[in-house]
């Protein structure tokens, strides 16, 4: 079975909010940026597991908007949606990844880091997937 992946483009301010992703991969640093969320919890939906990822990932509240992208691959489905700021403090997120800040955990799956990115910043970003680069530049105000 695919793995499941929900993910939620959030503006906020003046751009969009991010995690900026900073691992090292086959003894090179592989600097990127990706749409926050997550796996999909068996028997959840893919919409209430957007709204969960972004709770732990973001610290955030979101009202969750239309899905927007599907890609398929060989190893997972992932589902991108938009959603919007409702409340809570960002960069409060309490997943693993946000609070496991050990030099162990650091060296095995790198940093993340939440970053509101302006639309300008974007043009100049390495944002995975490529797709997901377009869609904000092209509609994103």
């Amino acid at each position: 079975m695919k793995r499941k992946r929900a993910a939620v483009i959030i503006q906020h301010e003046d751009g969009v909010i991010l995690i900026h992703r900073k691992k090292m991969v086959d003894d090179k640093l592989k600097e990127y940026y990706v749409v926050p969320g997550g796996g999909v919890d068996k028997g959840e939906t893919i919409e209430n597991a957007a709204i969960r990822e972004i709770k732990e990932e973001i610290g955030i509240d979101i009202e969750l908007g239309k899905m927007i992208l599907f890609f398929e691959k060989e190893e997972a489905e992932e589902y991108f949606f938009e959603g919007e700021y409702l409340s809570g403090k960002i960069g409060t997120g309490t997943g693993e990844e946000f609070v496991n800040n050990t030099e162990e955990y650091r060296k095995k799956c790198g940093t993340y880091n939440v970053e509101i990115v302006s639309k300008e910043k974007i043009k100049n970003i390495n944002l995975l997937p490529p797709q997901i680069k377009e869609y904000i530049e092209n509609n994103i105000r």
